[in-house]
């Protein structure tokens, strides 16, 4: 048989699929087996600081939250939201026990007293957690601190993992 360009006897017109396809594949692979870094278990120091970063966030929230009934309250126009709110939080509707309570929560996140005292706090809810073994024990704050752990094990498992896989692949095809 004659080798007639770009004819199906063509070898030489069109590059061999098999390099890109196991390349692929490596890379999937890889990531596949990154994914199991979401089991990985949190130390008790990640534990602490991801709460603590967590705990923060929820405050700050709070502290906007306030900040907003308390303009809301200045202008005498309270709106139900910001009762139930104050309601939950154990807050009299009148300026100065927001604003008091504002300065409280500010505190608890800055303070140095405060902050270690909260984090030991933490570190107890960590260890409470770890004794009974089960999610029941835990408090929001310690289920949104794992959930997010795990959820950022997972993406970096899968995403060093793909990358080795990639370059695992890209090293076969060479050979």
């Amino acid at each position: 048989m004659q080798n007639i360009p770009g004819t199906y006897y063509d070898t030489t017109s069109y590059p061999v699929k098999s390099d890109s396809k196991r390349r692929v594949g490596y890379t999937i692979g890889g990531g596949l087996l990154g994914m199991a870094a979401y089991h990985l278990p949190l130390s008790h120091d990640a534990f602490v600081s991801n709460a603590f970063l967590e705990t923060k966030k929820v405050t700050e929230a709070h502290i906007e939250q306030l900040k907003k009934a308390s303009y809301e309250i200045s202008r005498n126009n309270l709106k139900d939201e910001s009762k139930i709110f104050l309601n939950n939080l154990g807050v009299v509707e009148n300026d100065t026990a927001v604003k008091s309570k504002i300065k409280s929560l500010y505190e608890s996140i800055t303070l140095e007293d405060q902050v270690k005292q909260l984090k030991d706090d933490l570190s107890s809810n960590y260890n409470t957690f770890k004794a009974r073994g089960n999610a029941h024990s835990m408090d929001n704050i310690a289920v949104k601190t794992f959930q997010n752990v795990k959820w950022e094990n997972f993406k970096w498992g899968v995403g060093i993992c793909a990358a080795l896989g990639l370059a695992y692949g890209l090293i076969k095809s060479r050979d």
